[in-house]
């Protein structure tokens, strides 16, 4: 569904006379999604971005979303209850899905393809039956690192009852054993078998699924 241009007129005007955090919530959206870059060691940038400022602004953020009733259910990501996006969710929750068009990916839990980018060499590839999109195999081991990687930034968190049954026992070991360097760093919540990231350990997701990963 192509969004009409009206609207989309009617929101970048509403996001460019927005003055101070207390106007931006006021639009009253219901999902909102945030953004990092990296900056170039040889940018005219460097010097405005350092991990101290990157996080502190995260926590920021983190603290003023949550006090105006959004759910930070993703890393890069709050939604109002019930407004958490389908699309992007099924992404973290390792769910299966289909890419239809050109360039589009699909997720099967074992294998990952992609479409050809070229919009002649797709159409023709359905209208003649001729392959149009490439596959890939993966591992055991990428697949574990693929749960893990996706798992660990949303609220609902790595399960380790998930991690013995899909992948076995030798997984289940090395993640219970990796995860004890960041146990005492209060970076991670364990309910059950359930771990999830603390708002302090968000900042440090990336680095604790490194750990936790087989390589």
């Amino acid at each position: 569904m192509q969004i009409p241009q009206d609207l989309i007129e009617t929101a970048e005007l509403k996001l460019k006379s927005v003055q101070s955090e207390a106007e931006f919530f006021q639009l009253r959206a219901q999902f909102l999604g945030k953004k990092s870059f990296v900056v170039s060691a040889f940018s005219r940038l460097r010097d405005l971005k350092s991990d101290e400022k990157v996080i502190a602004q995260f926590n920021l953020l983190q603290e003023k979303a949550n006090g105006n009733g959004f759910v930070h259910y993703e890393i890069s990501n709050f939604g109002k209850e019930e407004f958490f996006s389908s699309h992007n969710t099924a992404y973290w929750r390792n769910k299966h899905y289909l890419g239809i068009g050109p360039s589009a990916h699909s997720f099967n839990g074992i294998s990952r393809s992609w479409n050809v980018s070229s919009n002649k060499e797709y159409i023709s590839g359905l209208s003649n039956n001729s392959e149009y999109y490439k596959t890939e195999i993966l591992s055991k081991k990428q697949q574990y690192n693929e749960y893990i990687f996706t798992s660990l930034r949303t609220i609902w968190g790595v399960d380790s009852e998930i991690i013995e049954e899909r992948f076995g026992e030798e997984f289940h070991i090395h993640f219970l054993k990796e995860l004890q360097k960041w146990k005492g760093k209060l970076h991670l919540l364990t309910e059950d078998n359930i771990f999830t990231l603390t708002q302090e350990g968000k900042a440090f997701a990336d680095a604790i699924a490194s750990d936790l990963f087989v390589v």
